[in-house]
């Protein structure tokens, strides 16, 4: 799990903790398309290039996992690039502690990062999940399912076939 935030945070231009009694509820990462590219790109590098690094020295688990977890992370992200549709923001990780589930923290989250994503002028996000995850929360919020997929890395970490949904919100649309 310190892997994959890490990565989310590598790539992402929000992030927020939603922290409920001391403990943490929930967080949201999150990516707006800037004008500055340029910036964003190098900042992104750099991040990744110093988790490679930290799978290399063994940080996240053995190197042999880091290896056949490789393939899966790649056919997923080809899978993604067919189906995510043009949104210029994107909900990266989207986590809330089953505890702290049906209270509107998830809510509050995903509003949250809708009104940043305004700032830029932002007309839609897109978000992609699982059959594994709760992804009627996104239905209930406004998102529409945009498409289907096998959903190679879930199917990997599931060791059976999972099925994957990406959502879009147009903001035109959304209640704000």
């Amino acid at each position: 799990m310190q892997a994959q935030i890490e990565s989310c945070h590598a790539i992402s231009s929000y992030h927020e903790l939603a922290i409920e009694n001391g403990e943490v509820a929930g967080l949201i990462f999150g990516r707006v398309k800037r004008k500055s590219v340029l910036i964003d790109m190098s900042q992104t590098l750099k991040r990744l290039f110093l988790i490679s690094v930290r799978f290399l020295l063994g940080r996240y688990g053995s190197r042999r996992k880091l290896i056949r977890f490789l393939n899966p992370c790649l056919q997923e992200l080809r899978a993604l690039g067919r189906n995510m549709p043009a949104s210029e923001a994107a909900v990266m990780l989207f986590v809330v502690a089953p505890k702290y589930q049906g209270i509107r923290i998830g809510r509050a989250l995903i509003d949250h990062f809708v009104h940043h994503t305004l700032k830029y002028k932002v007309k839609s996000v897109s978000v992609s999940t699982d059959e594994t995850a709760s992804f009627w929360f996104y239905e209930r919020y406004g998102f529409s399912r945009w498409a289907e997929y096998h959903d190679p890395l879930e199917s990997y970490l599931a060791d059976r076939p999972i099925k994957g949904f990406i959502y879009q919100l147009l903001l035109h649309k959304a209640d704000r």
